[in-house]
């Protein structure tokens, strides 16, 4: 079996980091989290047909990973990793579009709409009163997740296949990681919070990912 075309790289790495997450080992936290998307990276390289839009989605993924490691020390990072981010997020909107698009199937679930814009609003509401000057970043941010999770379920309802129903799980998982980090930052810390979030993004970007490993080997 060649390494590089299966997911082990990316399970030990994650299993690795979020072990340093609970025994405290900031070193090895440190050095594991940008492994998460180099090795996604890899394991999408050597299974599918190269996709621009999919390889600056995970490179901006990568870029914000890295970015928000250095937060503490001064919080422009924080900002730079959230652009980071925002710009991943349009890059995975722009590529469920096209596979729906690809479908044929152009109607819109108005419940699933209305169901995600309900949960983002619901949250930056919550958040509002202690967002401070990062209100405008957070409200913009939300948006574009939330329109992320939309696409993500469209592209279920339009094939209603494995690789789509990981779209819809990976993106789910997205919304929820960034929820966890947002309440933890901004509301108010939690015990297990880096290891939630870590989790949670961590079998986000791996569904996302495997959903487009999967789809492209369904069209050959």
């Amino acid at each position: 079996m060649n390494v590089l075309k299966s997911i082990i790289p990316f399970l030990a790495a994650f299993a690795i980091h979020l072990l340093g997450i609970l025994c405290n080992w900031d070193n090895v936290v440190f050095y594991t989290k940008p492994l998460l998307l180099i090795s996604l990276i890899f394991y999408f390289l050597f299974n599918t047909k190269f996709n621009i839009i999919i390889f600056f989605a995970l490179f901006f993924s990568l870029l914000g990973d890295v970015l928000l490691m250095f937060q503490n020390s001064n919080g422009i990072f924080f900002i730079l990793g959230l652009v980071a981010f925002l710009l991943a997020h349009i890059f995975y909107i722009v590529y469920f579009i096209g596979v729906k698009k690809q479908s044929g199937n152009a109607k819109w679930n108005i419940f699933i709409v209305l169901g995600v814009i309900a949960y983002g609003v619901t949250l930056v509401a919550m958040l509002y009163p202690k967002l401070g000057g990062m209100k405008m970043p957070v409200i913009i941010y939300a948006s574009t997740i939330c329109t992320m999770l939309i696409a993500a379920k469209h592209t279920w309802l339009a094939y209603k296949n494995i690789p789509t129903l990981f779209f819809g799980i990976g993106a789910g998982l997205f919304v929820l990681s960034d929820s966890l980090l947002a309440f933890n930052k901004f509301y108010s810390s939690f015990a297990a919070a880096s290891f939630l979030i870590m989790l949670t993004y961590g079998l986000a970007q791996m569904c996302i990912v495997m959903g487009i490993v999967k789809l492209s080997s369904s069209k050959g």
